[in-house]
């Protein structure tokens, strides 16, 4: 398990009958920040996505929120209660905190938990929670995990966007979330080829991913493996070892601040560190060393 860092209990936020509390233990975060799109006249939007590595006795809680929380686990699980129903949300399963409910998440009983969380606003929110039945649904277990990923990076690369461009996309990209929460079935089967390859990218970020050497080891040519692999993915797959290079860079910068900027660019495949630094300020709005500062 990597070094704990960060233990708070957060004072209850009380405000209009709705109110939230939380116990932050966790060894490492990244926040993927849209600007406020609130009294903008914006009728759906996502305000932010979180990713965390919950330790134990982390917890949150809210009452009467008027948001969606979407809580997706990577690794471990959380328990979940919502109006007095218990859950066990395990590894590749969604947990939905509805609008006005009393809803409460903690660490699994495994001790922690990888989790991306993402928050959807707007005055059509209930509307479309409704209609799409979503405003009874508590837990999805089968989900399309490349989509959903898919998404998720998405949402990553349009934080990085202008303001002007993130007011344009980011309430379309938020109905495509829900759409997918109310149909979350994989429409198509992946491949195992594509799948094993999207798996070596993510597990292994440092290696060259040239597409010759992929389109043979997936047993097909370099122009029909970008086109499976987006169609499975979202996004080819350049796109998303890129993603998934600077996710892990990130993650090394926070759980191993012994290491320089230098050696994590060779781990995660740079042979110039300036090239990275420049790759990573693109992806996250800010250098290395500013990143790992303002996440300490």
């Amino acid at each position: 398990m990597p070094e704990e860092i960060e233990f708070e209990i957060v004072p209850p936020v009380v405000k209009d009958g709705s109110s939230f509390e939380q116990i932050t233990h966790r060894s490492s975060h990244r926040l993927f920040f849209f600007p406020t799109l609130e009294n903008t006249g914006e009728l759906l939007y996502c305000s932010c996505l979180f990713e965390v590595h919950w330790l134990r006795m982390a917890d949150y809680r809210r009452k009467n929120l008027n948001t969606l929380g979407v809580e997706y686990v990577k690794e471990g699980s959380l328990l979940a209660v919502q109006n007095g129903r218990e859950y066990r949300v395990g590894t590749g399963e969604i947990f939905l905190m509805r609008p006005g409910c009393e809803s409460e998440i903690h660490t699994g009983p495994e001790g922690h938990c990888r989790k991306n969380s993402l928050a959807l606003h707007g005055p059509l929110l209930p509307a479309v929670l409704h209609a799409s039945g979503l405003d009874q649904v508590d837990k999805i277990s089968e989900i399309d995990h490349a989509g959903f990923e898919a998404l998720l990076e998405r949402f990553r690369v349009l934080s990085t966007e202008p303001d002007r461009m993130i007011r344009r996309k980011n309430g379309a990209l938020s109905y495509e979330l829900l759409r997918f929460l109310q149909f979350p079935q994989p429409e198509h089967a992946t491949p195992e080829r594509f799948e094993k390859i999207a798996q070596s990218l993510a597990e292994n970020p440092g290696q060259s991913g040239d597409l010759n050497t992929l389109a043979r080891r997936a047993g097909c040519s370099p122009n029909h493996l970008i086109r499976e692999f987006t169609r499975c993915f979202g996004t080819t797959p350049g796109r998303y070892l890129h993603g998934k290079r600077m996710q892990r860079a990130a993650e090394l910068l926070l759980e191993h601040p012994e290491l320089s900027v230098k050696e994590i660019s060779s781990a995660v495949g740079y042979s110039d560190a300036l090239n990275f630094s420049t790759a990573f300020r693109k992806y996250f709005g800010n250098s290395p060393l500013q990143y790992r500062k303002s996440h300490s």
